[in-house]
């Protein structure tokens, strides 16, 4: 059994986790001070409450009840309808992509993890087989 005897550089976890540059707490701090993450997520926990489409509610009755102060009612419902999705779709979607991003950091973060214990693995296992050799060099004196 040979096994390779070259010097195995040991690097400590925290220097080489530093040289990732990538810090998931940190990363979710800078990411949660952006006036867009901060905003999209305001708003998005308003549309999710329950006085959301209770206001919805109310408007649309108003809206028909008074709708001989609009002109035609069928033409401004649509603008208005369709103006408030494009308005929730988009505020939506940039929480949904900020998320995405910091969902990519963190898990180029955790496979870096895999593979730094990966490479940390084969270590064990390369100095196991050297101390395997030794024992048998010993023995056979």
């Amino acid at each position: 059994m040979d096994h390779n005897t070259e010097q195995i550089a040991y690097r400590p976890l925290e220097d080489t986790l530093a040289s990732i540059n990538i810090d998931p707490l940190k990363e979710d701090e800078k990411a949660q001070k952006k006036l867009s993450y901060k905003v999209s997520w305001a708003l998005q926990t308003v549309l999710r409450r329950w006085e959301f489409p209770l206001a919805n509610i109310i408007f649309s009755v108003w809206f028909w009840y008074h709708f001989h102060l609009f002109g035609d009612p069928a033409v401004v419902w649509n603008q208005l309808y369709s103006l408030m999705a494009i308005v929730v779709e988009s505020i939506v979607g940039i929480g949904m992509f900020a998320q995405a991003k910091l969902d990519a950091r963190l898990l180029r973060y955790v496979v870096r993890l895999m593979q730094l214990n990966e490479e940390q693995i084969a270590q064990v296992a390369s100095l196991e087989g050297r101390i395997i050799d030794m024992e048998q060099r010993i023995l056979a004196k």
